[in-house]
C-alpha cells in the first residue's frame, strides 16, 4: 500500500519461500526514491515462524536472484536461516544443533541495500517437517520470538535517511476468529488500543483477542497460530505499531480472493501483517518507509515463559 501524506503506511506482507517454481510474483508498487509506479518479480523468503519440537532440517543460506527487466528500481535482497542458540537476534550466531528433533532456535536475517525499492507483498513457507505449534498447544502470552529492524524512514517529509530502530518480541495469541471474540482495532495512534492491556493482567488486547481485521484480510479463515508484537516508536510522536505472523495448515490460502488453495508440499503459509491493512494510514511523524532495510529475527525452539502470562 503506498504512502501518503504525513501518514505512515500499514502493510500486508506476504512472504514467499524461494525454491518452488510455482511461486507468484512478488511486487513493489512505489520507487522510494522517485515515487515513481515499479514492479520487480524477484523470489524470496521471509523468516519462518517458531518451532517448539522441532524435526530440525539444516537451513542452507539464499541469496535471491533479482529481475530488473521491465522495472524502474533495482530490488536486490539478501536473506539467510540458521540454528542458534540465542534468543537476542543481534547477539545471535549460526551456533545450534541441526540434529533431527533438536529444540533450536531459528536465526532469520533479510536485507534491502540503499537505493532499491521497497517491497509491498511478500509471503513465507515453513516445510511440513518442522513442528508448528498450534495456538492452543501454548499458553497465550508465551514468548515465542524476537526481531530487531533497522529500516529507513523519513521523517516529516525530510530526507529518507533516518535509521531508527524497530524491536519486536513475539507472543502466543489468540486465534479465536469467532466474532463475538475479537477486538476492533482504533486508529493507530499514540493511544492503540491494541496495544494496551484492558483487563490490567499483563498481556496487550493483540495477544488476548484476535483482531478482527485480520478476519477480513484472511476471509474469516481459522489460522493454526499467531503470533503478535507490539512496540512503542518515540521518535514518531509516540506511535504504537503491531506486528503479526498469521499461520495456516498447509494447503490453506491465507486469502481465497487473492491466492488459489495451496501446494501442501509448500508447507505452512506465514503471513506477515503490520498495523491493519484494511485502514487508512496512521499519523505520525513517519512519512516514507524505504531502503536500506535490516531485520535480523530469532524464533524460538521452546518457548519462554511470560511473566505476565496467565495460568
Amino acid at each position: 500500500m503506498p504512502l501518503a501524506g504525513s501518514r505512515f503506511g500499514q502493510r500486508l506482507l506476504y512472504l514467499y519461500h524461494p525454491g518452488h517454481p510455482t511461486e507468484p510474483a512478488a511486487h513493489s508498487d512505489r520507487d522510494s526514491h522517485t515515487n515513481r509506479p515499479a514492479t520487480v518479480t524477484p523470489r524470496r523468503r521471509g523468516p519462518p515462524p517458531p518451532t517448539r519440537t522441532s524435526t530440525a532440517i539444516p537451513c542452507p543460506q539464499w541469496t535471491p536472484t533479482p529481475t530488473h527487466a521491465g522495472s524502474e528500481g533495482s530490488f536486490n535482497p539478501t536473506s539467510s536461516a540458521c540454528f542458534t542458540t540465542a534468543t537476542n537476534p543481534d547477539a545471535a550466531t549460526c551456533d545450534g544443533n541441526s540434529a533431527p528433533s533438536a529444540k533450536s532456535n531459528i536465526l532469520t536475517t533479510f536485507e534491502l541495500p540503499l537505493g532499491d525499492v521497497n517491497f509491498d507483498a511478500l509471503i513465507s513457507f515453513t516445510p511440513s517437517a518442522f513442528t508448528v505449534p498450534a495456538a492452543v498447544d501454548l499458553p497465550i502470552g508465551a514468548i515465542v520470538g524476537r526481531l530487531n529492524a533497522m529500516p529507513a524512514l523519513r521523517l516529516i517529509n525530510g530526507p529518507c535517511a533516518s535509521l531508527l530502530p524497530a524491536n519486536f518480541t513475539f507472543m502466543n495469541a489468540s486465534v479465536d476468529v469467532d466474532t463475538t471474540e475479537t477486538i476492533d482495532p482504533l486508529p493507530f495512534t499514540t493511544t492503540n488500543n491494541l496495544a494496551q492491556d484492558g483487563n490490567s493482567n499483563g498481556l496487550p488486547e493483540d495477544v488476548e483477542k484476535y483482531p478482527a481485521s485480520l478476519n477480513n484480510n484472511f476471509k474469516n479463515q481459522q489460522p493454526r497460530a499467531s503470533y503478535s508484537a507490539a512496540t512503542y516508536l518515540p521518535f514518531a510522536s509516540g506511535l504504537w505499531v503491531i506486528l503479526q505472523f498469521v499461520i495456516f495448515e498447509p494447503r490453506t490460502s491465507p486469502n481465497p480472493d487473492v491466492l488459489p488453495p495451496l501446494d501442501p508440499v509448500h508447507g505452512y503459509p506465514s503471513v506477515a501483517v503490520l498495523q491493519d491493512p484494511t485502514q487508512p494510514p496512521a499519523v505520525s511523524a513517519i512519512t516514507d518507509f524505504c531502503s536500506s532495510l535490516k531485520v535480523r529475527a530469532v524464533f524460538n525452539g521452546e518457548t519462554e515463559e511470560c511473566q505476565h502470562a496467565p495460568e
